[in-house]
């Protein structure tokens, strides 16, 4: 196992953070009761990890997902195609779940994707949920 501050360990629980590599895609999910939460990061040189922290505070634990292919490239299009660097950072919830690349960061107050991100986005969420089940 892998542990690694990022930003999502920041915006959900963490003491100090590092801003994320450019070539890092994250999709991350936190809050609630316990402050815990999970996702799924996606690295340029086609790497893929489980992201979990069992409460809020905990570190971020990152599980590598060998055998897995990485569609980055076209991830990476998708947050091009829904203008991501431009969107604006939203705005958390009892339960928010966001999207990082580099140092930008979007976030939503619930599990699903709101219908009011872009259409790009909601789809690259779904790829990447997707991408860590077995």
């Amino acid at each position: 196992m892998i542990l690694r501050v990022t930003l999502a360990s920041l915006l959900f629980g963490g003491a100090a953070a590092l801003a994320e590599p450019a070539e890092r895609i994250t999709l991350y999910c936190g809050g609630g009761f316990t402050g815990g939460g999970g996702g799924v990061a996606a690295e340029a040189d086609g790497r893929l990890l489980r992201l979990s922290r069992r409460q809020a505070g905990a570190p971020l634990v990152e599980t590598p997902l060998e055998g897995r292919a990485v569609p980055y490239a076209r991830w990476s299009a998708l947050l091009d195609a829904a203008r991501f660097d431009t969107l604006p950072r939203g705005e958390p919830g009892n339960m928010t779940c966001g999207v990082t690349r580099g140092a930008h960061h979007v976030m939503w107050p619930s599990i699903d994707a709101p219908t009011t991100l872009p259409a790009p986005l909601r789809e690259l969420v779904t790829e990447m949920r997707g991408a860590t089940r077995e």
